[in-house]
């Protein structure tokens, strides 16, 4: 028996009418139209005559202009590119060996020598005798979501080999599908057994510590309604053996072209053993810290009745040593009170009273016990205050301790007699705007990017005062940072600097803990 390719055209059947352009009368617009919006095009081959008729957005998806002139076979084939022309021609014969529909994908090369990828589809018609009389289909550029599954593909592979080459547990979650999944540390670092299927997305939230969960699910809840990409929260979590671990999770978050939450991609790090090691390094600071607090407390009780002579008359060689083992002693306190609130803020153990309160106020009073060192520098303090600010929500204590630390730097580096230091305290760009500005030794900017660093001290400084901690400017950048404010600087070399404080309009924000710096 004789087969034929739906390349041969050998018979005298009339060929079919072209229907492609039929009005669409129930929707009152054409097919062209209707197929322009979804950017589709559609073609009918007579396997009579051999033509292919198209539609408008046919020729357009080849970027070819519309025409009424029906195609041949080879016409079509010189469009498709050459690697792909024998894979359609075998699928369109066989096709038409078989009268099964069919559906494939090919490269065309446009007449710009631009390649696009079209998704194809077509059915094969026959007559009363079963003879095909004509083939028809549609065809689709589907270029961009290839392109878009290809690097979902590759994102997906370098997805899988970080996955498999950390310890950390990496998980994907599917927020339209309520459903995670884990790659293989969750079974070696916490015990859980190997899932061959996806979890439900609330698996992970169930073995919080029931003490962390709320918080966590809040935390959450409002990252997925913020525009941030990021998320970083710490809790314990279960593992399947009972137990606890501290946990640091970081998630980044994936979002559709109308910004809708479709997905996250997190990673969860075992920190118990980082978490122990802070707070022995806490309990030691604090014993060690209060257990020299006392003596030092009584020391200087002790050197103050001896330096005011109510023990006993003292010569003035005696008096000048009484006077710097006192100051000795002072330095010694205030480097142990700046450990403990330090210790207080690194840990999170910070406990935020906010109250609505007198700023201008909180500033004069810092001023005012700032005075006597002022006056022994021969330092003047100008203060403008804006009459118009009358109540700001902060910790009255720890925005004291903001004021007093940048006054006494301020006024212990300046650097000339009858030097001014100005404090300000106003609106600027929608947020309160604290600056302190001297005529001091000014920071060196070689300095000037360590200037926040815990126990840092510019040469400068080291030179012009022996006694500083190095923890002044960190402690306030710590309370800055621990309750939503900021700090910045402007300074030179011999000419001064002016530090910047900023508290958002809504004042500082509390941050819970356990209890407030010493």
């Amino acid at each position: 028996m004789a087969t034929r390719n739906a390349t041969d055209h050998t018979t005298t059947e009339e060929p079919m009418p072209n229907t492609i352009n039929r009005p669409l009368e129930t929707s009152g617009i054409s097919l062209d139209e209707a197929q322009e919006l979804v950017h589709i095009g559609s073609w009918q081959w007579s396997v009579a005559s051999g033509d292919i008729a198209w539609s408008d957005e046919l020729y357009r998806i080849y970027g070819l202009k519309p025409s009424k002139q029906a195609l041949g076979f080879e016409d079509f084939i010189k469009l498709i590119h050459p690697d792909d022309r024998e894979k359609v021609t075998n699928i369109i014969n066989e096709a038409y060996q078989t009268k099964q529909s069919f559906e494939f994908e090919h490269r065309v090369v446009l007449p710009n020598k631009k390649i696009r990828i079209l998704h194809g589809k077509g059915k094969v018609v026959s007559d009363a005798n079963g003879n095909v009389t004509r083939m028809l289909g549609t065809s689709q550029d589907v270029t961009e979501r290839k392109k878009s599954d290809q690097a979902l593909h590759r994102s997906d592979e370098r997805f899988s080999a970080v996955s498999a080459a950390t310890n950390d547990v990496v998980y994907d979650i599917d927020l339209r599908a309520g459903t995670m999944w884990f790659n293989g540390a969750l079974n070696t670092a916490y015990g859980y057994p190997k899932r061959k299927a996806a979890a439900p997305v609330h698996w992970r939230l169930d073995r919080i510590h029931p003490e962390d969960r709320e918080c966590i699910e809040t935390s959450i809840d409002a990252w997925l309604k913020g525009r941030n990409k990021t998320w970083v929260g710490e809790y314990r979590f279960r593992k399947h053996d009972g137990t606890y671990v501290d946990v640091r999770d970081r998630a980044f978050l994936l979002r559709d072209s109308s910004r809708a939450p479709i997905r996250i991609i997190g990673s969860m790090l075992d920190i118990t053993q980082q978490k122990e090691l802070e707070r022995a390094k806490d309990r030691f600071i604090s014993l060690v810290s209060h257990q020299l607090r006392t003596p030092l407390t009584s020391m200087r009780l002790l050197t103050e009745m001896l330096a005011s002579g109510h023990l006993d008359t003292l010569t003035a060689a005696q008096q000048e040593c009484m006077l710097q083992i006192e100051a000795s002693t002072v330095r010694m306190i205030r480097l142990v009170n700046e450990i403990l609130s330090v210790s207080s803020l690194e840990t999170g153990r910070l406990n935020v009273q906010l109250v609505k309160s007198n700023a201008n106020a909180i500033i004069q009073a810092q001023i005012d016990e700032v005075l006597p060192l002022a006056a022994e520098r021969k330092v003047t303090i100008v203060f403008e205050p804006d009459e118009t600010i009358d109540i700001v929500t902060v910790d009255p204590m720890l925005f004291s301790q903001i004021v007093h630390n940048l006054l006494t730097n301020a006024v212990r580096y300046s650097m000339k007699e009858n030097s001014v230091i100005k404090v300000t305290f106003h609106l600027a760009d929608n947020e309160y705007l604290l600056t302190v500005s001297d005529r001091g030794i000014g920071i060196p900017k070689a300095a000037q990017p360590h200037i926040f660093s815990g126990f840092y001290r510019a040469n400068n400084a080291i030179r012009a005062r022996g006694d500083g901690t190095g923890l002044g400017l960190y402690l306030t950048k710590l309370i800055l940072d621990m309750t939503g404010g900021s700090i910045r600087f402007d300074s030179q070399e011999r000419k001064g600097s002016t530090f910047y404080v900023s508290l958002p309009l809504g004042g500082m924000s509390n941050k819970q803990g356990s209890k407030a710096p010493a």
